[in-house]
């Protein structure tokens, strides 16, 4: 029972935001039309949390003892801040090509915005220098076929996020995909445990599919640079100070263009 029951609780942390996202356009969205996915995702990373701490123990949240937690504060710090650079530069880089691609159309049509095809949206730190418009046009079109799509009324709604839920989603992802799944990794040992950890790195970069393929692709140094700092200390602290940070930025950024929905 106990493996049966650990073998669902890695499938369903491997995938929260499907699920989150199934849910709540399903079930959810026309009977609450103001509650978004990300309340659905965090309520999702609670109890896959809640889970792996009655089925593993404590370690799924530290197991380094307090001079690792002295340690982790400034590493977490230092984490966070490269991975903000890191990002930047993907996304600009992604947000580069799209406009080069998108160019010569544009100016055959006479348009003097980017078009919808291949644009990414500027989510992240990375878009600082975006268009405040670009983030509700350039979100993945509702209508194309496949993938882990949201719909208008999600789409708009995830734009304006608060500090509140930007900083639970950095502690609750962090303890599912580095404290659940990194600590199920550690305990199964050899190639199965080390392709777990490989796959709580990707599985965390795919939540953010719904924002576009840049953006996944983009948050693939923080998942990394946290899965690095968890077997080198044994716990999730400097990830989870390393992701707040992370998106502590986004909320002043989301501020500054005035779309936290906050005043």
């Amino acid at each position: 029972m106990d493996r049966f029951l650990l073998t669902t609780l890695a499938v369903w942390s491997l995938a929260p935001m499907p699920l989150a996202t199934r849910v709540h356009g399903r079930w959810l969205e026309d009977r609450w039309p103001k509650l978004s996915t990300l309340t659905v995702y965090l309520f999702v990373l609670a109890l896959l949390t809640g889970t792996g701490g009655l089925l593993l123990g404590p370690g799924v949240v530290h197991d380094g003892g307090l001079y690792w937690v002295v340690v982790c504060v400034p590493l977490g710090l230092a984490l966070g801040r490269a991975a903000q650079i890191a990002d930047r530069r993907i996304t600009r880089h992604f947000t580069a090509r799209a406009r080069a691609r998108t160019a010569p159309t544009e100016r055959a049509r006479g348009a003097s915005t980017p078009s919808r095809a291949g644009a990414a949206r500027p989510v992240g730190l990375a878009a600082r220098r975006a268009v405040p418009g670009a983030a509700i046009r350039n979100t993945p079109d509702p209508s194309a076929r496949g993938g882990n799509r949201w719909s208008v009324k999600e789409r708009d709604r995830e734009t304006r996020v608060g500090l509140g839920a930007l900083l639970a989603g950095a502690v609750l992802e962090e303890a599912v995909y580095r404290g659940v799944l990194g600590r199920l990794g550690l305990d199964l040992g050899g190639v199965a445990g080390a392709a777990l950890i490989v796959l709580a790195v990707v599985a965390f970069c795919l939540a953010h599919l719904p924002f576009g393929w840049p953006q996944a692709l983009a948050k693939l140094p923080l998942s990394l640079m946290t899965a690095a700092a968890f077997l080198l200390s044994g716990g999730i602290v400097a990830g989870l100070v390393g992701h707040a940070l992370f998106n502590w930025e986004y909320w002043r950024y989301q501020r500054a263009l005035g779309t936290t929905g906050e005043r």
